[in-house]
């Protein structure tokens, strides 16, 4: 549908008036705004997304911004736009930050070239709470078996998520834990009350200790994944640990559809872990709607101490990661394209990467670099993951180098790439062929 009720943002059509009752074209279908339209389902997103002091973002399946009323500007979407995005997307997705309610009201000119505002809206420095959280997702079997189809990566899903809980709790932290599956995997969330702004921070304040503490929960996921797969060594290519809590990271909602599997995010027990389709079937029923009535309703101000403790050994660490980010950018950004590179445009000595990647060439190097690469280059997670993939399968590399990587370490310049090493975690890769045809 075009018209004049549309711009098209970064790809991604922007209404005029989300209070106009007007079906938009996109991913929804009216099944699934049907879905969304259930009274019980809408008070529950709303109710997630809203308090008394602060916002989370709410989107669909691209984009995070409607049209403004001055001509060339561009506002959030957020719980406001609620009637609006269901008629065009199949899936909503929510900010793990909580945002103060005035960036409602911010509007910025928008740059068609970076396919993005010129000035951000809803940084770091405007949040004033963040819910820390984990996306515990299946890989695909060799011949496209899913969560859906193999016992045995479902299995290794549940066991993967009631690990992390367990891990949790043995470490304090277990009423402000809350969990759900997502469709595809299983999200825990830990309650945002335990992870809140002080009131006499300042912008800056506020966006140094998110990023300190947001980089050191991803640094204890890695950790526990690794401990995970020691002990399940079966679990090994059936599943993975998502670390990527940043800035304006989304979620998919409570009560969301998931954007390919015929189901919903609906809420799991943590006390015993297991996935149930059916009842992830929709029409959902009355039942599943009451435990999503009372999900993420609880949480233990005592436990603050406690994650406080578990994330000490790893704030030193980010703190040091953030110094020389803003050493060599002039801020914490990692910089990113707003939409992915093609592989015949990246340089060449990704392309190099991609093509030769191999046992006996610095492989856990090379998929570093890369992951970080991607990540930069504009490409989504599970797209980034499946290219990413195909070379790590084939240079014998494990998942754990993606997740670290990706979306958390700066790409290297192509002096420290033509530099040599000793091996990982050093990423020189001066004498393995990768930076034929470079600067």
């Amino acid at each position: 549908m075009t018209g004049s009720n549309y711009l098209n943002y970064g790809g991604d059509s922007i209404f005029r008036d989300p209070s106009e009752n007007i079906k938009v074209c996109g991913s929804a279908t009216d099944p699934t705004i049907e879905h969304y339209q259930r009274p019980e389902i809408k008070a529950a997103i709303i109710a997630y997304c809203t308090n008394d002091w602060a916002i989370r973002a709410l989107n669909g399946d691209n984009g995070w911004y409607k049209r403004a009323a001055e001509p060339g500007k561009v506002q959030l979407t957020t719980p406001d736009d609620y009637d609006f995005l269901i008629r065009k997307h199949r899936t909503l997705y929510a900010t793990l930050d909580l945002l103060d309610p005035g960036m409602k009201a911010v509007s910025e000119r928008w740059d068609d070239r970076r396919g993005a505002p010129e000035k951000p809206i809803g940084t770091l420095a405007n949040c004033l709470a963040f819910t820390l959280s984990v996306d515990i997702d299946s890989i695909r079997g060799p011949n496209g078996e899913d969560i859906t189809t193999s016992p045995e990566i479902k299995s290794a899903v549940e066991a993967a998520g009631q690990f992390f809980v367990d891990y949790l709790r043995e470490h304090g932290v277990r009423k402000s834990v809350h969990c759900l599956s997502s469709g595809g995997g299983i999200y825990h969330h830990i309650h945002h009350a335990l992870f809140r702004s002080n009131p006499d921070w300042s912008p800056e304040d506020r966006d140094h200790a998110f990023r300190s503490a947001t980089s050191a929960f991803n640094s204890l996921i890695g950790d526990i994944s690794k401990q995970f797969f020691e002990q399940h060594p079966e679990c090994k290519g059936k599943v993975k640990f998502d670390q990527l809590n940043n800035q304006k990271r989304k979620f998919k909602t409570l009560f969301s559809i998931h954007k390919r599997l015929p189901f919903a995010v609906i809420p799991l027990n943590p006390d015993h872990i297991e996935i149930d389709f059916a009842k992830a079937k929709l029409p959902l029923s009355f039942d599943v709607l009451a435990e999503g009535a009372c999900w993420y309703q609880s949480y233990d101000l005592g436990e603050k101490e406690a994650l406080k403790k578990l994330l000490a050994p790893y704030v030193e660490q980010a703190e040091g990661e953030m110094k020389e980010r803003k050493v060599k950018t002039g801020n914490y950004e990692i910089p990113r394209f707003s939409k992915p590179i093609p592989p015949e445009k990246w340089p060449p000595c990704m392309k190099n990467i991609f093509q030769k990647a191999e046992p006996g060439l610095g492989p856990h190097r090379a998929l570093a670099v890369l992951a970080a690469y991607l990540y930069q280059a504009g490409w989504p997670e599970d797209e980034a993951f499946k290219l990413w993939e195909s070379v790590a399968e084939r240079a014998g590399v494990e998942a754990r180098i993606f997740d670290q990587w990706y979306g958390l370490m700066s790409c290297p310049s192509c002096q420290t790439l033509q530099s040599e090493s000793a091996g990982y975690p050093k990423v020189g890769l001066g004498g393995l062929g990768y930076c034929e045809g470079c600067c």
